[in-house]
């Protein structure tokens, strides 16, 4: 499950995923997934990445040349960065390369992370996913369509798409991929470990 802290005084981006960004310039955001992850961003905009917590898998050290960055998410053991140039950088364990971005990615948007994946929203609103992919967690479908958001459960990932829909694909244990008929339109999502 994710926890987000938004200590600011207001924020054009609250309760939506992908950059927070505020007229104050200061953001922290809290996971609590394997540890917490924060990223503070000051009013000089460093983008500077501070993480703590449980650190047995090097989840709480970020790299020494990461760089400025605008976003960040937690997996169950690694971190996902939104670099500020839109490059990613994850890191972490990396059992099922889920610390391993697409060289072919592109510049992103947004970022999330389920226990053993990543999900890259792209800025072009297409969605990429890479790590475990035992229940399609990382299969893409290929008539999802330009999204405007990305999140992850523990095995499953969801989509919001630029017309309000939901998509969600991956584990289905719970029903967490079934989005309800009478949903209707959406401005965000988010994802449990097994609910969506």
């Amino acid at each position: 499950s994710v926890a987000v802290t938004i200590d600011v005084e207001q924020s054009k981006h609250i309760g939506r995923t992908g950059p927070l960004l505020t007229r104050t310039g200061l953001v922290a955001a809290f996971l609590a997934t394997a540890g917490v992850v924060a990223v503070e961003r000051s009013a000089h905009a460093d983008g500077i990445v501070r993480c703590w917590g449980y650190n047995a898998q090097g989840q709480c050290n970020p790299p020494a040349d990461l760089g400025p960055c605008s976003s960040v998410a937690g997996g169950l053991y690694h971190t996902i960065a939104l670099r500020s140039d839109s490059g990613v950088r994850c890191w972490g364990w990396n059992n099922y390369g889920q610390c391993n971005p697409p060289a072919d990615l592109g510049a992103c948007s947004s970022v999330a992370g389920g226990e053993y994946h990543t999900v890259a929203l792209r800025n072009d609103g297409g969605v990429r996913c890479w790590g475990r992919n035992n229940y399609g967690q990382c299969y893409t479908p290929a008539d999802l369509g330009t999204c405007s958001a990305v999140a992850a459960g523990a095995y499953h990932t969801i989509a919001l798409r630029i017309d309000g829909g939901v998509r969600c694909w991956g584990y289905n244990g719970g029903g967490q991929c079934n989005s309800p008929a009478d949903l209707g339109a959406c401005s965000s999502v988010a994802g449990g470990g097994y609910h969506t």
